[in-house]
């Protein structure tokens, strides 16, 4: 087995554990943890640092948000968790959105910083990663729509009519899941992305130079 294939066999396998931690903060701080450390080791490279900080921060807005609403929310899990899918679809659309306009937004950054905006461009990166946030997407929408028949006697629907969904919890049992597999994706991506727009091109261009 070379070492490329070798480094790619580790990302997959330790995304794959890491999919199995049954804990959102635990999944979260190292989503956290793995785009500080991309952002901070490759400012050279702008479009994966670019991605990596987009992401980043829309990671660190996230938990914030939840922080403050955990602390402060006394009101019925009905809408507690509606809200909570709310902006968790929220801030997913922000990233579909983001992602898809990054070479843009890199070339802004870019043009006020005084470089050449043409090293912002697109990158396999930025595709990847759309898909996977429109997963998170319909994920929360699903769980959002399944919340909201689940509680519709909360809504002041008939008791004949509401209590046929109370016991509906297939998405919010899978819930969790689905998301730490998609968390492990996109760090899966973005490590990968590394290796394929860094490394790799420096092992090449030191064996052509032996």
């Amino acid at each position: 087995m070379s070492r490329n294939h070798l480094y790619i066999l580790v990302v997959v396998v330790v995304s794959a554990l890491f999919a199995m931690v049954d804990s959102a903060t635990v999944s979260r701080n190292v989503l956290i943890g793995v785009l500080l450390i991309v952002t901070v080791t490759n400012w050279r490279n702008i479009n994966i640092a670019h991605i990596s900080c987009i992401l980043l921060i829309i990671t660190l807005i996230e938990y914030l948000v939840f922080f403050i609403f955990f602390k402060y929310w006394a009101y019925s899990s009905f809408f507690g968790n509606a809200v909570i899918y709310m902006i968790h679809s929220m801030l997913d659309s922000i990233v579909i959105w983001a992602m898809y306009n990054r070479d843009k937004i890199s070339r802004y950054v870019l043009k006020k910083q005084g470089y050449a905006q043409e090293l912002g461009y697109k990158i396999f990166t930025d595709s990847c990663l759309v898909v996977v946030f429109t997963g998170f997407l319909v994920i929360d929408v699903a769980a959002f729509s399944e919340n909201l028949l689940r509680n519709l006697h909360e809504l002041g629907v008939s008791r004949q009519i509401a209590e046929p969904f109370w016991n509906m919890y297939f998405i919010y049992d899978l819930y969790l899941p689905i998301k730490n597999i998609l968390n492990s994706i996109t760090i899966s991506i973005i490590v990968l992305s590394v290796y394929a727009l860094y490394v790799k091109p420096r092992q090449l261009r030191a064996q052509q130079q032996r």
